[in-house]
């Protein structure tokens, strides 16, 4: 007998789970879940392509609305790229912002509306993404060297520059 309450016994003995009219076979071929027809999550759920080489990749939630998740995607002499990637698999772009140098690396500052970005010589970019239609650079600070990743503890970004750490002050603008 088959356990009702499996659902690997319903694939193995049953050649429609779901009784929807489609093999489960088909079903799993054409990208859905035999079960429930909606998309199986396997492999590229959803893809965008951007503006330049896509090099780091950060996350987090829209300031202004917080069912909104966004993607931060540092392309390097391209910039930075703002997606919308709220549904998986429609990724859109919203914005993209033209930053000097060569961008390597991207933090994002949800409660701030913030992102840092590694601008390699340029510095460390400061960016407003509040409205991430509407990104706007805020500041560049210097860091000494070339700005190649970035992190961030609190309002406290440190940067890899070089052979060195450097920690920044965003409220004061400069190294501590």
């Amino acid at each position: 007998p088959v356990d009702a309450n499996s659902n690997q016994d319903d694939l193995d003995n049953d050649a429609d789970s779901n009784n929807d009219g489609t093999d489960d076979g088909e079903a799993l071929a054409a990208g859905l879940n035999p079960l429930s027809d909606a998309a199986a999550n396997s492999g590229t759920v959803g893809a965008v392509a951007v503006a330049g080489n896509a090099i780091e990749v950060e996350t987090g939630v829209s300031l202004l609305d917080p069912n909104q998740s966004l993607a931060f995607v540092a392309m390097g002499t391209s910039g930075v790229s703002i997606l919308d990637v709220s549904d998986p698999l429609v990724p859109i772009i919203l914005s993209v912002v033209a930053l000097p140098g060569d961008n390597q690396d991207v933090a994002y500052l949800a409660s701030e509306g913030l992102l840092l970005v590694a601008g390699g010589d340029s510095g460390l970019h400061l960016v407003d993404v509040s409205d991430a239609m509407r990104p706007m650079l805020d500041e560049t600070i210097d860091v000494g060297g070339t700005a190649s990743r970035v992190t961030s503890f609190g309002l406290r970004p440190f940067v890899a520059s070089g052979s060195e750490i450097v920690q920044i002050d965003i409220l004061a603008g400069g190294i501590v």
